[in-house]
């Protein structure tokens, strides 16, 4: 059976006792799931041994509204961490980004803050920044922004051994 035929199977079970907007997000979820396990294989692959012990760590909170690219690059970035024994506690570029949205939508943001946000989409995406004018207000600018940002979307709970 294939792949989306189950997925049709899984929302009409799920339809008869949800309502149709919650048989949405469960099945955005499960195509995260999906994604989580694609990359912690990808990464264990580079490694040797799966990191199974990571999955929890994809858990997506507010990437679920976001495209499947946003939370890729989330769940490499924490298997980056992971592989490599650094804190997986911090907020990824993609959460970055995701609060950085957010908030252009509710405000303006200051140049400095515009400026982080296209160095975090780009490291994202994988794409390099056009050389345009990119000054920061102060050289530490765009580092101090981030800094303050990850630490402010610090998940706890986000711990590997």
């Amino acid at each position: 059976m294939n792949t989306q035929t189950e997925k049709k199977k899984l929302d009409r079970l799920l339809g008869t006792v949800l309502r149709p907007s919650d048989v949405g997000v469960i099945g955005r979820t499960f195509d995260l799931m999906q994604i989580a396990e694609e990359e912690i294989l990808a990464a264990g692959g580079r490694r040797g041994t799966p990191l199974w012990g990571t999955f929890m760590l994809m858990q997506p909170g507010v990437l679920v509204r976001y495209g499947d690219a946003l939370y890729r690059s989330h769940c490499r970035e924490l298997l980056a961490r992971a592989a490599t024994e650094k804190d997986t506690r911090p907020g990824t570029d993609a959460e970055l980004c995701a609060c950085f949205c957010e908030t252009s939508l509710a405000t303006p943001l200051q140049r400095d803050y515009v400026l982080a946000y296209e160095e975090a989409f780009s490291r994202v995406m994988g794409t390099p920044l056009e050389r345009v004018e990119r000054e920061y207000s102060y050289t530490s600018a765009g580092d101090e922004i981030v800094a303050d940002m990850r630490r402010r979307l610090a998940q706890g709970w986000r711990t590997f051994p």
